[in-house]
């Protein structure tokens, strides 16, 4: 029998006593029905809304969880954290304009929060402006220097603006940061092999499959270059 299962039939609990038993257990079935029985007393607990989406999007329940989101920021408009969840949610859905509006609110009641600035440049990326995406990852770099999200990132739309030169610069940030971090290996080595430096980049190639040997990207990304060198090679006199 579950914890819930236990204490339903209490009827004297209060919403707050729901809510607190919702945050401490550890099933996720448990925590939606207990944070569902706080808001059956008080339709108004926002903190029960907003823990009630996070639960339903971490139970792929997207539509649903949205709707939480919507019912905190309803009750309370200045809910920061409400509109940067609901800005990451409609990411995944793929509803970038509509994104991009619930960062850009996260970030006016905190201009300082680095997550939403991360992934309203990942939204203006995906929307073709590089530039102002360029904006948001340095703008995230100078609250958090050690954040190498960011450096990862502006060095990836660099590379996709095709300035090649300057994104290795932030490649190599990241990976001071996180020499584990296998997703700057990769778009270091592609940044190395789109200037002709096959050698480094195999090299930047080998160590993403050191780290993750199956790694489809790097082992395709790897053969492409060693192929690139041997034509090279062939094609000199």
């Amino acid at each position: 029998m579950s914890e819930f299962e236990k204490k339903k039939n209490f009827s004297d609990k209060s919403p707050e006593e729901w809510f607190e038993l919702g945050f401490k257990v550890k099933d996720l079935q448990e925590k939606l029905e207990y944070f569902s029985k706080a808001l059956e007393i008080d339709p108004k607990h926002i903190s029960a809304w907003y823990n009630k989406g996070a639960v339903l999007f971490a139970l792929g329940r997207f539509e649903e969880s949205l709707e939480c989101f919507d019912k905190a920021l309803e009750i309370e408009p200045k809910y920061g954290d409400a509109w940067y969840n609901k800005g990451y949610l409609l990411y995944g859905l793929e509803r970038f304009e509509e994104a991009l509006e619930c960062f850009d609110k996260a970030l006016e009641l905190d201009p300082e929060g680095v997550d939403a600035w991360i992934n309203k440049g990942l939204t203006l990326d995906i929307l073709g402006r590089s530039e102002e995406a360029l904006e948001c990852f340095e703008k995230a770099i100078e609250l958090d220097p050690k954040e190498k999200r960011a450096w990862s990132n502006k060095g990836l739309t660099l590379g996709l603006m095709e300035r090649f030169e300057e994104s290795l610069e932030y490649f190599e940030k990241a990976l001071e940061l996180d020499p584990e971090d296998i997703f700057s290996w990769i778009n270091k080595g592609s940044s190395l092999a789109l200037l002709e430096r096959f050698e480094e980049a195999i090299k930047c190639f080998e160590k993403a499959l050191e780290l993750d040997p199956e790694n489809e990207l790097a082992l395709k990304s790897r053969e492409v270059a060693m192929s690139s060198l041997e034509n090279r090679k062939d094609m000199e006199p």
